[in-house]
C-alpha cells in the first residue's frame, strides 16, 4: 500500500527508537546548507534523505534535482544574459553617435533582457514541479514567451559577428559600381566631347572657307578710279587733288570679310576649347581604368576573406563572388536564427529535465503483521 511520506514508522518493536523520528531529528540538526542540498542530487540520481530501515529512504517531496544538470543550465543563462548584454552595451557605443543620453536609453531594453532571460529557469522548474495542469499550461507558455527574447537578443549577436565582413564586401561593391559609372560617364563625355570636337572643326572650315571666298571676291574687283580735281579755297587760291571711285561692291564685300574673319576667330577658339577638353578626358582614361581595377582587387579580397560568402557559395553551390543579397539573409537566417532558437530552449530543457518525478513508495507487511492488525482494528 502507498505510504506518504510524512507518516512515521508505527510499526518499530516497543523499546526500540522510532526510525523516522530519529531521522528528522538527525535532519533538524544539520546544516542549512545540507538540509538545502539534501533534496538535490549531485551527481547521481538519489532522493538525498536519510535511509529509513523499515521503509527506505524517506522524502518529503515527490521529485528530485540533478544539481549538475540544474548548474549547466543556470551558467548556460547567466551566460547568454551577460553575453546579449553586453552586446546591447557595444551597438550602444557604436551607434549612440558619441551621446551619453541616447547610449543609456539604448541600454534600457538589454538591461531588462538581462533579467527577463534569467527567469526561464525557475519557470521550467516551477513547470516541472507543479501538479495544476492549467498552472504547469501557463508557465510552459510564458517559458517559451521568455525564449523570443533569447531569439531576438542572439540573433542579434549573430548578426555582429558577420556584419563587418558584410560590411567590407558591399562597400567595396559599391566602390566598384561607382567606378564603373564613372568610367561610364567619362567614356560618354569623351564621345561628347569627340562630337563637339569634329562639330568645331567643321565650323572652323566652313569659316575659313567663307573667309577665302570672300577675300577672293574682294581680290577681283577693279581697282577705284582716281582723277585729278581742281578746287578753289576760300581766299580764292587753286587747290588741286586726287578723287578716287570705287566699285560699289567694295563696300559691302568688306563688310562680308570682316564679319566672316570673326566667325573664323570664334570657330578657332571653339576648336581650341573642344580640343582641350577631349584631351583632358583621354588623359584621364587610364587613371580611371587603374581605379577601376584596383576597386575590383579590394572586392575580390574583400569576398575572400569573407567568411558568410564563402558559406553561403557553399551552401549553394556556386562561388563566393556570385551570391546574391537574398541568399545571403537566406544563410543568415539558417544559422543565425536557427541556432538563435536552440540557444534560448537549451536552458529550459535542461532545467525540465534535471527535475525527475519519483514513483510512489510502498511498504511490504508480512502475513504475521497482518494477522495482528486484523485482531486489533477487525477485518
Amino acid at each position: 500500500m502507498p505510504r506518504d511520506g510524512n507518516e512515521t514508522n508505527d510499526l518499530a518493536p516497543e523499546g526500540e527508537p522510532n526510525s523516522s523520528s530519529h531521522a528528522d531529528q538527525t535532519r533538524a540538526h544539520r546544516p542549512m546548507w545540507q538540509r538545502l542540498l539534501a533534496s538535490v542530487t549531485w551527481p547521481n540520481w538519489h532522493p538525498g534523505a536519510t535511509p529509513d530501515p523499515a521503509t527506505g529512504p524517506r522524502r518529503d517531496r515527490d521529485y528530485e534535482i540533478d544539481l549538475k544538470m540544474l548548474g549547466l543550465a543556470v551558467g548556460l543563462e547567466v551566460a547568454v544574459a551577460s553575453v546579449q548584454w553586453y552586446g546591447g552595451l557595444l551597438m550602444a557605443e557604436s551607434y549612440g553617435r558619441g551621446r551619453p543620453i541616447e547610449q543609456q536609453m539604448m541600454m534600457l531594453a538589454p538591461s531588462l533582457y538581462f533579467f527577463a532571460e534569467l527567469t526561464r529557469v525557475p519557470l521550467a522548474l516551477a513547470f516541472r514541479m507543479h501538479k495544476s495542469r492549467i498552472l504547469r499550461a501557463t508557465l510552459l507558455i510564458f517559458g517559451l514567451l521568455s525564449a523570443t527574447i533569447t531569439v531576438k537578443s542572439v540573433s542579434q549577436i549573430g548578426e555582429l559577428m558577420y556584419r563587418p565582413r558584410i560590411y567590407e564586401v558591399r562597400s567595396a561593391s559599391i566602390a566598384v559600381a561607382k567606378s564603373e559609372a564613372d568610367m561610364r560617364a567619362l567614356e560618354e563625355q569623351t564621345a561628347a566631347s569627340n562630337g563637339a570636337l569634329v562639330a568645331a572643326r567643321s565650323q572652323l572650315a566652313a569659316a575659313q572657307a567663307s573667309l577665302d571666298e570672300t577675300g577672293a571676291r574682294l581680290a577681283q574687283l577693279p581697282p577705284p578710279s582716281c582723277s585729278p580735281v581742281l578746287w578753289y579755297d576760300r581766299e580764292g587760291r587753286e587747290r588741286r587733288d586726287r578723287r578716287c571711285t570705287s566699285d560699289p561692291r567694295t563696300l559691302t564685300l568688306t563688310e562680308a570679310l570682316k564679319a566672316a574673319k570673326d566667325i573664323h576667330t570664334s570657330a578657332t577658339e571653339k576648336v581650341r576649347v573642344a580640343t582641350s577638353t577631349w584631351s583632358n578626358l583621354v588623359d584621364r582614361a587610364p587613371d580611371m581604368k587603374a581605379a577601376y581595377a584596383d576597386a575590383e582587387a579590394k572586392q575580390a579580397r574583400a569576398i575572400m576573406e569573407s567568411q558568410v560568402h564563402s558559406f553561403t557559395g557553399m551552401m549553394f553551390g556556386k562561388s563566393a563572388a556570385e551570391v546574391s543579397e537574398r541568399e545571403i539573409y537566406l544563410f543568415l537566417l539558417v544559422f543565425i536564427f536557427v541556432p538563435a532558437v536552440v540557444i534560448s530552449l537549451v536552458g529550459f530543457v535542461l532545467t525540465c529535465a534535471a527535475v525527475r518525478r519519483l514513483p510512489a513508495t510502498h511498504i511490504s507487511i508480512d502475513r504475521k503483521t497482518t494477522e495482528e492488525l486484523r485482531r486489533a482494528f477487525g477485518p
